[in-house]
């Protein structure tokens, strides 16, 4: 199953932003580096795979995995970037939807 999601951390984070959020990404379960994009578990030739890439509107996170897995490891990541942030992360496009910020 094809899971999207858009965090709402902009491009425009200040260095010790990225490196907190760099840090958070390598002790995410599935690491796998950063190369061309940060992948875990695979890359998009594999069956399974999470990327990142950063765009303005956020931080894109695409899957290729079963649902719970996905929700799991999605619910983690956001616990550990808002911790490492210092503010709550959440999906972008649901704040732009609905004008609300969580």
């Amino acid at each position: 199953m094809h899971h999207t999601i858009t965090l709402d951390i902009g491009y425009d984070q200040p260095q010790e932003a990225w490196d907190a959020i760099m840090a958070v990404y390598e002790s995410m379960p599935g690491w796998l580096g950063s190369t061309d994009l940060p992948c875990w578990y695979g890359t998009e030739d594999d069956q399974a795979y999470i990327l990142a890439s950063v765009e303005p509107s956020g931080i894109v996170f695409e899957a290729q995995m079963d649902r719970e897995t996905w929700a799991q490891w999605l619910a983690d990541l956001i616990a550990r970037l808002s911790k490492a942030l210092g503010r709550d992360v959440s999906d972008a496009e649901l704040q732009s939807v609905h004008g609300l910020r969580f």
